[in-house]
């Protein structure tokens, strides 16, 4: 294996990030908080392993025992902006869909006959809002200059511009799905290509945030033979910033739980990414003796 391969697999995640730098969201110059990503108030926060979709196993993980964070947001765009105004959305629906799925599955050990399917109502423009927040705020990168945020990922400039001014509309050419997520894993890609074998199909340009009960995936300039098997979340994408609307969680038929970072030969495709701009948490594992439970895709 090359120096080249090693160093790529070797790559380990950065959460810690300067004290000072510009703003992931707003680009500002100052002091940078840690986001928290799942938020805290969506699940019950304990110490997780993280470790970058491409690293070797072999090399240890970073532990984080507040979950995984990353300095990279300003106190406004952070506390202020995602954490007061959108994450309450996020937090709530995932809340929602929890308690369901747990009252389902205890009418289920009694011998009930459950629905496939589940309706609850949500706020789309604040919930695609702290999607879009965290994407741009994960994974911190060793090079924080201004320019160097807007190159990494260039399409960030116009989701900056849908966090910051609640009267703009998710541009047309991005959309947002989600589904139903029961892993164990936290997986975050803030930006990755996905190809196909297939001659006549482009690749899929996308960003995913999972964490149970629901993963969610913003793909950019959407091939039309390439849609994700999942549901958009917008039906209006205009729709006022405190409006409601129902989405469905479909409980008996969603992706495989280690898709889509994971393409195996049924999927026919592979991604290609940066790793610093990746991760992925499982629990922390106990030092206790005795028997524990393994943790599964």
């Amino acid at each position: 294996m090359s120096n080249h391969s090693k160093n790529f697999l070797n790559n380990r995640v950065l959460i810690k990030g300067e004290k000072q730098g510009y703003c992931r969201i707003c680009k500002q110059y100052g002091d940078l908080t840690h986001d928290h990503i799942p938020p805290k108030g969506s699940i019950t926060i304990s110490p997780v392993a993280l470790r970058t979709l491409a690293q070797n196993k072999e090399i240890k993980s970073v532990i984080a025992q507040g979950g995984a964070s990353f300095r990279t947001l300003c106190s406004n765009c952070n506390n202020n902006l995602l954490g007061k105004q959108y994450d309450p959305e996020l937090n709530k629906v995932s809340k929602e869909v929890g308690s369901l799925v747990n009252k389902i599955s205890d009418l289920s050990y009694r011998g009930f006959s459950l629905p496939p399917k589940v309706e609850i109502d949500i706020k789309p423009q604040r919930l695609a809002r702290a999607v879009i927040g965290h994407l741009l705020a994960s994974n911190y990168h060793p090079t924080q200059s201004e320019s160097d945020i807007k190159k990494h990922v260039p399409s960030s400039e116009e989701l900056r511009n849908f966090f910051l001014d609640q009267n703009v509309a998710l541009p047309e050419n991005f959309n947002i799905y989600y589904w139903f997520y029961p892993g164990n894993r936290q997986v975050l890609i803030r930006e990755a290509f996905m190809s196909f074998y297939s001659h006549n199909r482009e690749p899929l340009i996308f960003g995913l945030i999972k964490f149970a009960p629901i993963a969610y995936m913003l793909t950019r300039d959407e091939p039309k033979n390439c849609k994700p098997n999942a549901l958009n979340l917008f039906s209006n994408r205009n729709i006022g910033i405190d409006n409601t609307e129902k989405i469905q969680i479909n409980l008996d038929s969603y992706p495989r739980l280690d898709s889509p970072e994971a393409p195996n030969d049924d999927d026919k495709n592979i991604i290609f990414f940066d790793p610093q701009l990746t991760s992925i948490a499982t629990k922390k594992e106990s030092k206790k003796k005795g028997f524990a439970k393994k943790q599964t895709s």
